[in-house]
Formats: C-alpha cells, sequence, structure tokens
C-alpha cells in the first residue's frame, strides 16, 4: 500500500472521527 494512500486513509479517518465527535459535542 502506497505511503500516500494510506495518509489519505488516515486523514477520511480523522475527518469521521471529528465530525462524530463535534455531533457528540452540539
Amino acid at each position: 500500500m502506497p505511503v500516500q494512500r494510506q495518509q489519505y486513509f488516515c486523514f477520511l479517518k480523522s475527518m469521521a472521527s471529528i465530525r462524530i465527535i463535534y455531533k457528540a459535542i452540539r
């Protein structure tokens, strides 16, 4: 697996987590 793709996947995962946390806080 290319490093770039892995970083992108990790970025999407973090974005989803941030969205869930943001919704939970509101």
